[in-house]
Formats: structure tokens, C-alpha cells, sequence
């Protein structure tokens, strides 16, 4: 990492490649937060758009949210659940979070929601995290790196593991990250 003069911390490809694997551990936690949330008896809120929040969305941010301030303290963080919080103009790098993409499709009981999490950089992407917790997989991509497919570990139920930490993923192809 290094300081831009005139913009805030930048974080280059080597220092994002060094941290995909605690980025990635932080998406799979997140995850498993929102596996853990009993659906059927969740508080569901609305935001001032209308759109829902529940009692997931904020585990999922929390935990992506308190792991950044230990990762990467310095650098801004941008997340859907504390866009009020957002100090803009982001200049040199920021994370972007999406804790819970796809809350009506949670709420409603199905599977199609993702934790999404990226790291940008001089306003372009350099890192991509996605998660998909209920299907158990995880894609993540580095500029320059290319892109893989990991699948979260299985418990004997053949459901993915709650605690499963990043370095248990199994990539569907080799990546080049630590």
C-alpha cells in the first residue's frame, strides 16, 4: 500500500493479492451468517428506498465491516447497509460491500443471494469477491490474475460449513493467490 498525494491510501495488485484469501475468509463468515438466520422468524425493516433489511443483512455487514477495520484499517469502506455512514468523495482505493444482494429473493425463501465484496481502486475495480452461501460457492477475480470458482467445504449433510475458513476452499482451478 502506498499514499497518492492528494487522494487517500492506494492499495496496489500485489498488496490486494495478499489479502484474497482473509477477504475471501470474511465473505465465507458472512455467509454462514446469513445461513444462520431463521427466516421464518426474522425482522424484516425497510430502508428509506423501500427496499428490505433484515436481521442477515446487518449480521453479513457487521462481520465484513469489523474484519476490514483489522485487515486494512485505513482504507474506506463503502457498504450498502451504512450508505449514511459514507464519507464521499472515495479517492486512492475503497472497499465496496455488499452484504446481502438480493434480500427479496432471501426473504422470499429462495437461494439467489449473494455477499458481494470488491475492492476499487483510482475508480476501477481491482479485486472481486462473490459469495453465494447457499449454493456454496464463491467466485473471486484479481486484475492481472484472472478469476476462479472455489466451493465452500460440506459438512456430513452436504450443506456447506458454517465456519469453513478460506483456506479450506477448494478451487475448481488452481489460483495463484497465498
Amino acid at each position: 500500500m502506498n499514499e497518492a498525494r492528494s487522494s487517500g491510501p492506494v492499495i496496489d495488485r500485489d498488496a490486494a493479492a495478499a489479502l484474497m484469501t482473509p477477504l475471501t475468509d470474511l465473505v465465507v463468515r458472512a455467509g454462514a451468517a446469513i445461513l444462520a438466520v431463521n427466516r421464518a422468524a426474522m425482522k424484516i425493516d425497510g430502508k428509506l428506498d423501500g427496499s428490505p433489511v433484515t436481521e442477515a443483512d446487518l449480521a453479513a455487514d457487521r462481520i465484513i465491516g469489523e474484519g476490514l477495520a483489522r485487515l486494512a484499517p485505513e482504507i474506506p469502506a463503502l457498504s450498502e447497509e451504512r450508505v449514511h455512514l459514507a464519507k464521499p468523495p472515495y479517492r486512492g482505493s475503497f472497499f465496496l460491500i455488499d452484504p446481502l444482494d438480493g434480500t427479496k429473493e432471501f426473504v422470499a425463501g429462495r437461494n439467489e443471494f449473494t455477499v458481494n465484496l470488491a475492492l476499487v481502486t483510482n475508480g476501477t475495480p481491482l479485486l472481486g469477491i462473490v459469495g453465494a452461501p447457499a449454493l456454496g460457492l464463491i467466485w473471486r477475480g484479481l486484475v492481472g490474475q484472472g478469476a476462479e470458482r472455489l466451493t465452500i467445504g460440506e459438512t456430513s449433510l452436504g450443506r456447506p460449513s458454517r465456519s469453513t475458513p478460506a483456506s479450506f476452499l477448494r478451487a475448481a482451478s488452481p489460483g495463484s493467490w497465498p
